[in-house]
Formats: C-alpha cells, sequence, structure tokens
C-alpha cells in the first residue's frame, strides 16, 4: 500500500505552497515524518494518469484489506464428494444445512 501512495502523492506534483527548494525539501521531510513514506524528489511532478491509477489500486487494496472475513457464506453443492469434503474441512464451520430437492444448501 505505501508503494501506491508514494505513487499517488508523487503523481500529485507539489503542494501550491512549495515554492522555492527548501520548501520542497521540508514537504518531503514531514511526509516523511507523518507518514513513513519518502517521496522521491526527481518523480514529484503532476500526472493526471499515474495518480489515478493510484487512487484505484489504493481504493481497491483499501476496500480488499477492509473486509470481514467471519461473514457467513451460503454454498451450494450438488454431489455427495462435495457435501463430505465441506463437511471435513476444518478451515470452515457449517451452522446450517439444509436438504432440499436434490441440492444442498450450506451455510458457513
Amino acid at each position: 500500500i505505501d508503494m501506491f501512495l508514494r505513487l499517488k502523492k508523487e503523481a500529485s506534483g507539489w503542494p501550491s505552497n512549495c515554492m522555492t527548494e527548501a520548501d520542497k525539501d521540508d514537504y518531503i521531510k514531514t511526509y516523511f515524518e507523518k507518514e513513513g513514506i519518502l517521496l522521491r524528489k526527481d518523480r514529484i511532478e503532476y500526472n493526471l494518469g499515474q495518480s489515478a491509477v493510484a487512487k484505484l489500486a489504493l481504493n481497491s487494496f483499501w476496500g480488499r484489506f477492509g473486509m470481514s472475513l467471519l461473514k457467513s457464506m451460503l454454498n451450494f453443492v450438488s454431489s455427495l464428494e462435495e457435501f463430505n469434503k465441506l463437511l471435513c474441512d476444518n478451515t470452515k464451520i457449517v451452522s446450517i444445512i439444509n436438504l432440499s430437492n436434490i441440492t444442498f444448501q450450506v451455510f458457513l
């Protein structure tokens, strides 16, 4: 995630208050102290495309890592082999089994 955040910040260009080289150096130092990400001075330049791609990656990772792993899942199995495999899987906890028609409904 840090890599994409660095890419986004670099592609966003310099802030409007960074006019001199001293301001730019101070901006890089302050950002490193606050975020722990060292920006590369020679790569800070406005690039809308790169900024958009980095932002999309950040948002995607944020959503993916923020997902709850403890949500229930509904599985449909149509064979006894699949059903037994699911029951014997130690990584899953089967809470409800619904035997309707030919299809097994298993709530995990």
